[in-house]
């Protein structure tokens, strides 16, 4: 029981760690593509502004000269001339070589090692290629409009926390301007950041070949991500010990009451010990004076009572201790055996003991009808049905048995049983309450013990009953044991 609740732990928490680390990394992603494009959408956002700014001054046309980041013979010029028609922007690019002491100054500039995180465009180029045209035009529009209206950085970092705002970062940033040398040339952090070393850079170049950039620094993404997943964490580790506690007290409560079980076990076995060595010398007392003394015959009536009494005491306590004993170390020994070897023992002994009248019938089809089951249990089950429709049969017993291959029916037409109590006639010490009546003695073990085996057997157990009609209960067994 253990080991199987300590698998059933080790796989719900191995399936809750890999789920929130796959969560985590899909967030730290996504938190990094959202930054990014937030740097991005500030940009264009300002642009636009500033586009609007030069449409109220009549501004329609104007021209940009770019140089590519190639080198060799495939280095180039590009001149890009803006123009406006109505609600419309056109660009006209003419392309010439480069001239030598141009491709020198671009080749040897001294701060372009430091600007690798270029490839930053590649969080979100990844997701959308198409975006690569639309930074070449945004950046050619951005180098345009510099020379005609001014940065407005301040202006800009506000759009940009406004873009972290709406994409659920409220996180603390420090924001700076760059220009084509690869100097910063204007900085704005919110109040109370600090850079720390595992500090994370988005850059976004706003030139098409040139260091002018925009960089946000923020505290690493990770420390992020794993602030706006505590919620989760804390959800998953209450889940997780929750579980564990439900656990551990199921653990706690089944051995206690498989403790509390074999102390009652032991209480009965030794209950069932001790009490049969006074019963056995009373029984002999009582049968010594029966046999060895002269009595009147008042005094031998109430000596045979005493008898009758001890006898049926004996059984019971035998009876209790064999159904404890053979819960614990009954081992079976299935055998194929003879419906008739069986039946006709146990019916003739029935018909000796029985203390009222009984007809007993007999019906076995085929006659060399077999079934495989331990001899010693399928005795004492039948000897129990038998029993049992005996005593409760009233005045006369009428009893049909019928067999057939791994299969047994025994009838009744006595007092019957209420269709409410069937459901519990196989519980341990259970019998069907009569009120103050106790015609029938016993204890409520015997369809108990008959569950018991047919289960060990593979078997199962039918019961049909009306009241006043008689009862008739059914023994399928596992022909394949």
């Amino acid at each position: 029981m253990a080991l199987i609740v300590g698998i059933v732990l080790f796989v719900v928490f191995a399936y809750q760690v890999t789920w929130l680390v796959m969560l985590y990394h899909n967030e730290t992603t996504e938190t990094r593509r959202r930054i990014q494009h937030a740097v991005v959408m500030a940009d264009y956002i300002e642009l636009d502004m500033r586009t609007n700014q030069i449409r109220q001054f009549g501004t329609v046309h104007g021209t940009v000269t770019v140089t590519s980041n190639q080198t060799g013979d495939s280095a180039y010029v590009e001149t890009i001339k803006r123009r406006e028609h109505g609600d419309s922007v056109f660009y006209n690019v003419q392309r010439r070589p480069m001239r030598s002491q141009e491709r020198d100054s671009v080749n040897s500039h001294p701060l372009t090692w430091q600007f690798e995180d270029r490839r930053n465009d590649s969080i979100l180029l990844a997701q959308n290629p198409m975006l690569g045209m639309t930074y070449v035009v945004q950046r050619t529009t951005h180098y345009s409009l510099d020379q005609i209206v001014p940065v407005d950085f301040a202006r800009y970092d506000s759009l940009l926390t406004c873009q972290l705002h709406e994409a659920g970062l409220d996180i603390q940033h420090l924001t700076e301007r760059i220009d084509s040398t690869g100097i910063v040339i204007d900085s704005i952090a919110t109040p109370g950041y600090h850079r720390g070393l595992q500090a994370e850079r988005f850059v976004f170049f706003t030139a098409i070949d040139g260091l002018a950039a925009y960089r946000l620094t923020t505290e690493p993404v990770k420390s992020i991500v794993l602030r706006q997943m505590a919620g989760i964490l804390a959800t998953s580790a209450i889940i997780l010990i929750v579980l564990m506690a439900s656990f551990w007290y199921l653990i706690h409560t089944v051995a206690r009451m498989r403790t509390l079980d074999e102390m009652k076990s032991d209480f009965t076995n030794n209950m069932t010990h001790e009490l049969k060595t006074p019963i056995a010398v009373a029984y002999a007392a009582n049968d010594a004076l029966l046999n060895f003394e002269e009595q009147n015959e008042k005094t031998r009536q109430y000596l045979l009572i005493g008898q009758e009494q001890l006898a049926k005491l004996s059984e019971m306590v035998e009876q209790i201790l064999n159904m404890s004993m053979e819960k614990r170390t009954k081992r079976l020994n299935i055998a194929t055996l003879m419906w008739r070897d069986v039946i006709d023992a146990l019916v003739e002994a029935q018909r000796l003991k029985s203390d009222k009248p009984t007809d007993i019938t007999v019906d076995i089809t085929p006659p060399n009808a077999i079934v495989r089951a331990d001899r010693q249990a399928l005795s004492s089950m039948v000897n129990n049905l038998i029993d049992n429709a005996i005593k409760y049969s009233g005045d006369e017993a009428h009893i049909t048995i019928s067999c057939h291959n791994n299969e047994i029916v025994v009838s009744d037409q006595g007092i019957g049983i209420p269709h409410s109590k069937l459901p519990f006639v196989f519980d341990k010490f259970y019998r069907v309450p009569q009120g103050d009546r106790h015609d029938v003695k016993g204890y409520g073990l015997g369809l108990y013990y008959v569950k018991q085996m047919m289960t060990q057997h593979g078997g199962n157990v039918e019961i049909e009953s009306d009241p006043g009609k008689g009862t008739t209960i059914k023994l399928k067994f596992n022909g394949n044991n």
